[in-house]
């Protein structure tokens, strides 16, 4: 019925509304007290059946990369999600997207990674890196009281037939 597929388009919506994404992420940002560095997309429009997901479990190559050459390459990485590729319709459209925040410490972040959580659009956590300040920071002249980290996430939408 109408009810169902209107509660259906707020999870999965008809396009990609990359507008209200970022302001959905901007409120995350005001609530929990964190501060957004950047956001980095990848995957516009892209077909799951298309795309570039890994498995989440293959084994992972060493972080070096080689070039046809035998030379080494620093190539700068797009999100790519880590959601098994066969587990999800082929027709279902994804925007990955890293974000890259600033927190005052550790429980402002969680209380970030909730509220991306708690948002009515489905949003898959693929990724969550961190570090947090190590004892020379209690001897640092400056000492860094934030924690930085690296948010990466998936969304989903759907233009097919209603």
């Amino acid at each position: 019925d109408d009810a169902t597929l209107f509660e259906m388009r707020q999870k999965v919506p008809a396009t990609r509304n990359l507008d209200d994404l970022l302001l959905n992420i901007e409120e995350t940002q005001y609530v929990s007290g964190t501060k957004i560095l950047s956001v980095d997309f990848n995957n516009y429009d892209t077909l799951v059946s298309n795309s570039e997901l890994e498995d989440p479990n293959a084994p992972t190559e060493d972080s070096e990369n080689v070039d046809d050459s035998g030379e080494e390459t620093s190539s700068n990485e797009r999100p790519v999600s880590t959601i098994a590729k066969e587990s999800l319709p082929p027709e279902l459209k994804l925007i990955t997207f890293e974000v890259n925040v600033e927190s005052p410490d550790f429980q402002h972040l969680v209380h970030f990674i909730k509220e991306i959580e708690k948002i009515e659009r489905i949003m898959h956590i693929d990724i969550i890196n961190f570090s947090l300040p190590g004892e020379e920071n209690e001897f640092a002249e400056d000492p860094v009281d934030s924690i930085e980290a690296t948010v990466q996430v998936t969304t989903f939408y759907y233009e097919g037939d209603e």
